[in-house]
């Protein structure tokens, strides 16, 4: 009797460690990298699970088509037979992880991998037509902007039968907090408005809250943005005077 070896029928590739490729789509605080990472199964017969999960807040992991959030313990990801899936890793760097002078970082992303299919089906895992019935889709559940910045967020709303409803009422977009994030509506709304047309949310002052979205009287779905504090990064107080020029600032590497 042979022993099965699950590790010797996985293999996962991640598209790019490198911090400046990062950076270049990092240019702001609203914006996010996404890296594919593909990962394989090998084996002609049994089907493997991967478990994902990180250790910061600032990686996430979706779908690349639906945008369903796919840590554990929200979801997972099952590799069939001789089949191969692309999920994303959303990097949104904050910026003591931007200022680093370092070629690549090593983001702590964990995969523990099964033998067998054990799927976790959630609200927020559901990717196919028949789990999006009646529903509100959003690219990602949570946000974390500076004062001021604008995201701008797309939405689907599927219908019961889990096709994109053409005939959608009236779209409410509300902000629970209004000190915290606006909700903008969109310009030229009497031209090219229609119930699918992006919102920019932008954010007011640091805190945290979440924007609710309803389509008609069933469907609902809410965001969490975060709002960063950014007033410690106008650097340290000057000296108290009498106390001598300041001391020179730390050297840099290149």
């Amino acid at each position: 009797m042979s022993t099965y070896n699950i590790r010797e029928k996985f293999t996962a590739v991640l598209a790019t460690s490198s911090i400046e490729y990062i950076r270049n789509y990092n240019f702001n605080t609203t914006t996010v990298s996404d890296i594919p990472l593909t990962m394989a199964n090998s084996d002609t017969e049994v089907p493997i699970t991967v478990n994902i999960t990180t250790t910061v807040p600032w990686i996430q992991i979706v779908n690349p088509t639906t945008g369903a959030n796919l840590k554990i313990p929200s979801g997972n990801v099952v590799l069939g037979p001789t089949s191969t899936s692309v999920v994303l890793v959303k990097i949104d760097l904050p910026p003591e992880i931007e200022n680093v002078p370092s070629s690549s970082i090593y983001p702590d992303i964990s995969l523990d991998i099964k033998s067998g299919s054990f799927p976790i089906i959630s609200p927020e895992s559901t990717g196919s037509q028949a789990n999006n019935k009646n529903t509100i889709t959003v690219p990602q559940s949570t946000y974390t902007i500076d004062p001021g910045d604008r995201v701008k967020v797309d939405i689907t709303v599927y219908d019961v039968d889990g096709n994109p409803d053409k005939d959608v009422p009236d779209v409410v977009w509300k902000s629970n907090d209004t000190s915290i994030v606006l909700v903008e509506e969109p310009e030229n709304t009497q031209i090219d408005y229609n119930p699918y047309t992006p919102r920019i949310i932008r954010g007011v002052s640091p805190g945290e809250t979440t924007v609710t979205i309803t389509a008609g009287p069933e469907r609902e779905t809410s965001i969490t943005f975060i709002v960063r504090n950014i007033s410690s990064s106008d650097g340290p107080p000057p000296p108290p005077p009498g106390n001598g020029p300041p001391p020179p600032p730390p050297s840099q590497i290149d």
